[in-house]
């Protein structure tokens, strides 16, 4: 984190260090974490198993790429602990490229030391739970989103071979960056486009080039069988607990019984519908979401966004689609929520250190007060976790998501008050 390693205090920052050195050798000691799952198919797919119809821990599919599984082997070779400790170390170098990426789009030049490092921890907290479920289950959303919001930094900089490179390597090992396939179209990133079609089709075939086109054209088969979302269990997502998306949250807001075996005793429906109203109902929903997109890209197509921080809300309503839209999405897929944490916060941080704020006061509450909202909905779990069971059952993830939306809507970045150059003049300015 470079605001953090440019203070001073020499002390702290080996604290810190050690800190996260303990906590990953103790996180690498959790057993039973979706990592496991993963070592295990990667061994089954070299030894020549169908890895998409085998039950890993009696219940759960492998659901990532036949090439992410391959790139895995080395790691089946030392033992489990060790792969996993290595595993979250480059979690941790993710979750920092990822901030540094973010951090290109706003100039925090106004902030003092003290001030930045207040806001830095401030934009880590709104996603703490989310990120510390990613270390604890060994996920892979700290490495998607990585991949995906230093893609667009590198895209949006002009090295577009290793943007695209990052961007299609994303959405080969798991398909929710695709919504920035058609974003890069409308901003007239058409080479980046075409490479990343170029990279998705060699990240396809790659691994034919070690288990045989046959056992791959089958594995990519299989694959698409249980990620396709017109699959029943996609539109009715309730069958765990923790799926929190949309085909998770509307079901049991409009239906008295779903395929929940922890449900409590506790009704949370407003309605009784039938599952064809239903799934009529979720792709509306997901359509309004997506066609409301358009309201942040206010200006025309194949023209490039006014400035990093025009470009910076864009991409955050575009991450923060992904884990409402897309189906069989756990809590841990919510920390695609840290753009748009980051935006707001920095949104309400510069009226607060701007020399004059450049909104209405009941606006800068409304916003204070809709973020603390989101905060406690995406952290309840880590402050009063003896309630979990209730916080999934009622969805509170998804609600806080939601009222994400309206709040971005009213964050204009043309009310920041920093200097907004366009990325042309930006680059230039920097190049001489």
């Amino acid at each position: 984190m470079s605001d953090f390693l440019s203070l001073k205090n020499v002390y702290l920052r080996y604290v810190a260090v050690l800190l996260a050195i303990v906590y990953i050798l103790l996180e690498g000691q959790q057993e039973g974490s979706d990592f496991g799952i993963f070592l295990s198919a990667s061994s089954d797919l070299v030894h020549g198993l169908n890895v998409y119809s085998i039950f890993y821990n009696l219940y759960y599919h492998y659901y990532y790429s036949p090439l992410f599984a391959l790139a895995l082997f080395p790691l089946t070779l030392v033992p489990v602990y060790v792969a996993k400790v290595l595993w979250l170390f480059l979690n941790l170098v993710f979750v920092f490229r990822t901030w540094k990426a973010l951090s290109f789009f706003l100039d925090r030049t106004v902030f003092t030391e003290k001030q930045k490092l207040f806001f830095t921890v401030l934009c880590f907290l709104f996603v703490l739970r989310f990120m510390t479920e990613n270390f604890h289950c060994g996920q892979m959303t700290l490495f998607i989103l990585f991949l995906s919001v230093d893609g667009m930094y590198r895209i949006m900089t002009g090295r577009y071979w290793i943007g695209a490179l990052f961007i299609s390597l994303a959405i080969n090992i798991k398909l929710l960056p695709l919504v920035l396939l058609p974003y890069l179209f409308y901003r007239r990133y058409l080479k980046a486009s075409a490479l990343i079609f170029l990279f998705l089709a060699i990240w396809l075939l790659l691994p034919s080039t070690l288990i045989g086109f046959g056992f791959n054209n089958t594995l990519l088969k299989s694959w698409w069988g249980l990620i396709d979302p017109s699959n029943k269990e996609h539109i009715i997502d309730t069958s765990e607990r923790s799926f929190h998306s949309l085909s998770a949250w509307l079901p049991t807001l409009l239906m008295d019984h779903v395929d929940d075996k922890q449900v409590l005793p506790l009704k949370r429906n407003i309605a009784n519908v039938d599952m064809k109203t239903v799934e009529m109902i979720l792709n509306i929903f997901r359509a309004a979401l997506i066609l409301f997109t358009l309201y942040f890209l206010h200006n025309r197509p194949f023209k490039r966004a006014e400035n990093k921080l025009h470009a910076l809300r864009e991409l955050s309503y575009l991450f923060l689609l992904v884990p409402l839209i897309f189906p069989h999405q756990q809590h841990y897929a919510f920390y695609f929520l840290f753009p748009a944490g980051t935006y707001l916060i920095y949104y309400l941080s510069m009226q607060v250190v701007a020399e004059q704020r450049t909104i209405p006061v009941f606006k800068f509450r409304i916003l204070l007060w809709g973020l603390v909202f989101v905060f406690l909905t995406n952290n309840l779990q880590l402050l009063l976790g003896e309630f979990g069971e209730y916080y999934a059952h009622f969805k509170i993830i998804t609600y806080g998501s939601l009222v994400l939306i309206p709040l971005l809507a009213m964050a204009g970045p043309e009310e920041i008050p920093v200097r907004k150059e366009s990325f042309e003049a930006e680059l230039a300015r920097k190049r001489t």
